[in-house]
Formats: structure tokens, C-alpha cells, sequence
């Protein structure tokens, strides 16, 4: 909605032709827009990585999966997404207070050195954490790095 100089309103819409004719990278993007997962509350959360262990990655790169409920938490068909749509599957149940540690093989998810993010998904593919670092974050090799909320 636009303010008119005599106080008045009007509604400015473009056509969506005439985007798409001058600015074909927002068709683009309008045919490959997904909405987000839905966002889930839960107990579970991510709370830090190893992100630069020392040596090559694969295997030695580690996720931990904290719980802040006082009962146990199963995590069936529950997955970690990286930056990439690269993903991990969890199977796994964390106790009431507790962490797990999760080491990734390489062939799923992954940590980069320069920067990425991270998303932990439940059993319907909802959102449940989703963590953001940078490059300045995983420069110090072989160190949990804690996720700040």
C-alpha cells in the first residue's frame, strides 16, 4: 500500500509477467521454493560439535545431542540435515539430563571448516533445532565448539 501526497491510499502490485520478463532469476527461484519445515517445541537440541577434530573429518566429527526433559527421549527416524541436504539418521534415546554423542561417518551429514548450519529434524521431518557457525567457529582444531542460543 502506497500514501498518496492528498492523504489517500493505493495499492501497487506488479504483474508478475512483468517479473518475470525483467528479472528471470526470481522465476527461478519462485519454481524451485519449497515452504521451511514446520518448526517443532522439544526437549531435544543440539549443543555442540567437535567441527575441526584433528586429522581427516570423516569419522572423527561429532554432534551432541542434549535433553532438557526429566524422562528419557526416543529419538526413532529422527535425522541431521547439513547445509547441503546432506543427512544423517538417528536412531538413538537420550536419558532424562543427558547428552549423546554422535560421530558422522562422512556419507551423511557433515561439518564444513569454512562455515555452515545444521538441522536436526524429528520423526515427521518438523524442525526441532537448527544451529548456524562460522568459519571463525571451527577454526580451532580439535575443540568442542558450544552452540549459544
Amino acid at each position: 500500500m502506497v500514501v498518496l501526497a492528498n492523504g489517500g491510499t493505493d495499492s501497487v502490485r506488479f504483474a508478475d509477467s512483468i517479473v518475470d520478463e525483467f528479472v528471470p532469476e526470481i522465476r527461478e527461484r519462485r519454481k524451485n521454493w519449497a515452504p521451511p519445515p514446520p518448526v517443532t517445541t522439544s526437549a531435544i537440541y543440539i549443543e555442540r560439535a567437535l567441527i575441526n577434530p584433528s586429522g581427516p573429518d570423516a569419522g572423527r566429527e561429532v554432534v551432541v545431542l542434549a535433553n532438557l526433559a526429566t524422562s528419557a527421549q526416543t529419538l526413532t527416524n529422527w535425522r541431521l540435515v547439513d547445509k547441503n541436504a546432506r543427512v544423517t539418521a538417528i536412531d538413538a534415546t537420550i536419558e532424562s539430563g543427558q547428552s549423546i554423542l554422535l560421530t558422522l561417518d562422512g556419507t551423511g551429514a557433515q561439518l564444513g571448516n569454512q562455515g555452515g548450519n545444521l538441522m536436526l529434524q524429528d520423526s515427521h521431518n518438523a524442525q526441532v533445532d537448527v544451529i548456524t557457525y562460522t568459519a571463525q567457529d571451527a577454526s580451532v582444531e580439535n575443540r568442542y565448539f558450544r552452540f549459544r542460543r
